[in-house]
């Protein structure tokens, strides 16, 4: 791989990990194991998380033929492949990631 492309993928899984466990810290103990809980408590459901991604997509102006969370797989895998990092579309298309 590319320095400069290992550099670009680790920093983001860095920053996230950095978020998750800070959200770890604040979030409600509801005795689950869930990382993201509902209102009521417990994980939340596929359809919760479906509504929160539809909402969060409308308001940033996503059209409407696109809110869906599975066009997140292959607009990650697009960009991949379009930033050269030595991800083929081969590789992308046999991990289930159409493009």
């Amino acid at each position: 791989m590319y320095p400069k492309a290992a550099a670009w993928i680790e920093r983001p899984f860095t920053l996230r990990a950095i978020a998750i466990r800070a959200w770890i810290k604040i979030r409600l103990d509801d005795g689950s194991r869930a990382l993201f809980t509902s209102q009521k408590g417990g994980a939340l459901s596929r359809e919760q998380g479906h509504r929160i991604f539809k909402g969060i997509a409308e308001r940033a102006g996503v059209p409407k033929g696109k809110r869906f969370v599975h066009i997140l797989k292959h607009s990650r895998a697009s960009q991949l492949v379009d930033a050269s990092l030595g991800i083929t579309q081969e590789q992308v298309h046999s991990c289930g990631l159409i493009v």
